[in-house]
């Protein structure tokens, strides 16, 4: 059964937008079960950057799967903390946004900054706290350029779903329209 990322509440598909939590999140695979889990933790964790292009080709994919073409939509990346980019040496997810804008047309923002490396790992709270952090963790870049079409959020894996709600909630306070979210994974 897919369940909604944040509240859990149960979902009668994995395409969804959860009556409570009023965010549209698309996570293609279940993290218990599923090779991608380990294709995404050697890409992250491990660091091998070669797996930057087929797991950006499984972005493009989910996106076309979607209906979300490059003239549909612009797309953003939730950022990487400080500490996880000198950790891995490299962002993960920025590849993913190079590889759809250079080899598949999107427009892509780097609208989304972090504001502040949290000093407990996400991994480490539960989902209130997860929420509370996420909130004061993300901002808006000062003198952004406006994205003329509604924004997808990308990110590899969702478990509470707060980054992509933190995310969702700075961009529409600067009145941007944001679409949802796209994850490969989703823990529950």
């Amino acid at each position: 059964m897919t369940r909604c990322p944040s509240c859990y509440y149960p979902l009668v598909s994995s395409i969804y937008v959860c009556p409570y939590c009023t965010m549209k999140i698309y996570a293609k695979y279940d993290y218990s079960a599923s090779f991608v889990r380990h294709l995404v933790i050697r890409w992250k964790m491990d660091g091998d950057r070669r797996l930057s292009s087929p797991v950006s080709s499984m972005f493009s994919d989910i996106l076309s799967e979607l209906d979300l073409t490059p003239d549909k939509a612009v797309l953003a990346i939730v950022p990487s903390s400080a500490k996880g980019k000198r950790k891995r040496g490299w962002d993960h997810m920025s590849d993913v946004l190079s590889y759809l804008c250079c080899k598949k047309g999107y427009k892509t923002t780097d609208i989304l900054v972090r504001t502040k490396d949290k000093s407990v790992q996400q991994k480490t709270l539960n989902r209130a706290e997860r929420f509370e952090a996420a909130l004061s963790a993300f901002s808006v870049k000062k003198g952004f350029k406006r994205p003329e079409l509604p924004v997808v959020i990308l990110d590899d894996i969702t478990t509470t779903g707060a980054s992509l709600h933190a995310c969702k909630s700075v961009l529409e306070k600067e009145g941007i329209e944001v679409w949802g979210a796209v994850t490969l994974l989703q823990e529950l």
